[in-house]
């Protein structure tokens, strides 16, 4: 009797597994994995900017290897930005297209137009992409 109850509810998993709200379930959180991880490089990346600019004292001859370090620790912190940038866009865009709703691709493409007027929004992605594809920026 274990046995078939056991067998019922694995095909039961199994069948659970192929609804489609399972699969946008995992889709959504995906995205908001990607969003937290967009948030937290951010916040990373502002605190040591922070950290920077209350200690000028790092530029001072003696503390080169401070600001050497801090360089390649910002660097750091700055790709990973970028590519989780690039990450939820990405993620996003996959989301619409498997979801194939006229209503959320409609405000999708209303928000990217927006997005595209942005010089700030351009600048990133060049950004990203020069960072990917040919190495990080000198600071």
């Amino acid at each position: 009797m274990n046995t078939n109850n056991g067998k019922k509810f694995i095909e039961l998993l199994k069948k659970r597994e192929k609804l489609e709200g399972t699969k946008v379930f995992g889709m959504l959180l995906n995205l908001a994995t990607s969003q937290y991880a967009v948030n937290r490089n951010y916040q990373e990346l502002s605190t040591a900017i922070e950290k920077y600019e209350r200690n000028l004292e790092i530029w001072a001859v003696k503390n080169r290897a401070l600001l050497d370090a801090f360089l390649r620790e910002f660097s750091r912190l700055l790709q990973n930005y970028l590519s989780s940038i690039y990450s939820l866009i990405q993620h996003t865009q996959q989301f619409c297209k498997v979801l194939s709703c006229s209503e959320l691709n409609k405000d999708y493409s209303e928000k990217l137009k927006d997005l595209q007027i942005n010089d700030c929004l351009e600048f990133v992605r060049d950004l990203r992409t020069y960072s990917q594809h040919i190495g990080l920026p000198i600071i």
